[in-house]
């Protein structure tokens, strides 16, 4: 719009707002979300917020996983699943339950940890990127620990649960802004996997926020993805 400059949002000015895609294709009735704190999760993009990191700042990168965000609980003697904006009644049709039943160490922790909600994407037979499932199969992939209201950081978080189905981690080192998009290529490091890698999410080793977006971690989608989609 006139008197705009480069950097200022105008999503409001033209009326954009974020798009939420429906839960459509992945099944299950829905249920009443459980007590306490699990908010949905988002990561912004590097591209924009790259500022945000200072150079030689330690960090982690792992890879960005290409499916349906997930969170799991255990609160007051039940066990819950969730996608990224619902939470879903058990079910053979809800992808969240049967991936659940493919990783128990998923379910062992969240009853041994009832304060802890975990974060994970479902991937498999879910998205374009299969890797290496057989047609039907589920897995998940935790990337976050959420213990009441704060997010544990990511080592402790790795830490804490060290029999998780973690994320692949691609670096862990000082960040090089010239580097960290270079990360974003490649072949994925998930076992069975057998093509590229869909990005990564750059997490400083100290977990902080920052007024512009609240807490800081970043994504980069790998150029070669978005080419191939």
């Amino acid at each position: 719009p006139e008197g705009a400059i480069i950097g200022d949002d105008v999503a409001e000015f033209y009326g954009v707002k974020h798009y939420e895609p429906p839960d459509t294709t992945t099944g299950g009735e829905n249920v009443p979300a459980p007590p306490g704190y699990h908010p949905n999760y988002d990561v912004d993009t590097m591209y924009r917020y790259a500022h945000l990191f200072e150079e030689g700042e330690p960090i982690i990168v792992s890879e960005k996983i290409h499916g349906a965000s997930g969170r799991w609980a255990f609160i007051d003697g039940q066990m819950y699943c969730g996608s990224r904006n619902l939470w879903k009644k058990e079910d053979d049709r809800s992808i969240w339950w049967r991936a659940l039943r493919r990783n128990p160490e998923v379910e062992k922790f969240c009853r041994d940890n009832s304060s802890v909600t975990v974060y994970g994407e479902v991937y498999g037979w879910v998205q374009s990127l299969r890797y290496g499932r057989k047609p039907g199969e589920v897995d998940i992939a935790v990337f976050d620990l959420l213990r009441g209201t704060e997010w544990i950081g990511v080592l402790i978080a790795r830490d804490t649960g060290p029999f998780l189905p973690w994320v692949p981690v691609i670096f862990a080192g000082p960040f090089v802004r010239e580097d960290i998009f270079k990360m974003a290529e490649g072949a994925s490091l998930v076992p069975g996997a057998r093509h590229l890698r869909e990005g990564i999410v750059v997490k400083p080793l100290t977990e902080r926020t920052h007024p512009e977006i609240g807490r800081v971690q970043l994504k980069v989608v790998s150029s070669e993805y978005l080419e191939k989609e």
